[in-house]
């Protein structure tokens, strides 16, 4: 859920790029060019190779009830990105979803 760069803003642009793929990260969030799973993408494409069916899917992202939030992410022993006692990564207060790019 990327509110600020939703998929049909990226289909609306592409008509004056004759060329442009449209590939959608599944699970991505707002800025999803640094994952090495992007850049290979994105890479291959300026190198004159057919994208068009690759896909992508991050791990979907660990939303905790505030209750989780206030024992684990805010305890001193588990600071952002720390490994939970479930396995899971806390992460950060801000998620945006479904990130689109239009190469």
């Amino acid at each position: 859920m990327d509110s600020e760069t939703p998929p049909s803003n990226a289909e609306n642009i592409r008509w004056g790029f004759p060329n442009s793929v449209h590939i959608i990260v599944e699970n991505g969030f707002h800025e999803t060019l640094p994952a090495s799973e992007v850049q290979d993408i994105v890479v291959d494409f300026f190198t004159g190779q057919d994208v068009s069916a690759r896909r992508i899917t991050f791990a979907r992202p660990l939303f905790l009830s505030l209750e989780q939030a206030r024992t684990q992410i805010l305890a001193p022993s588990n600071p952002i990105g720390a490994e939970l006692s479930n396995g899971d990564h806390a992460l950060g207060s801000r998620f945006d979803l479904g990130r689109t790019a239009t190469v």
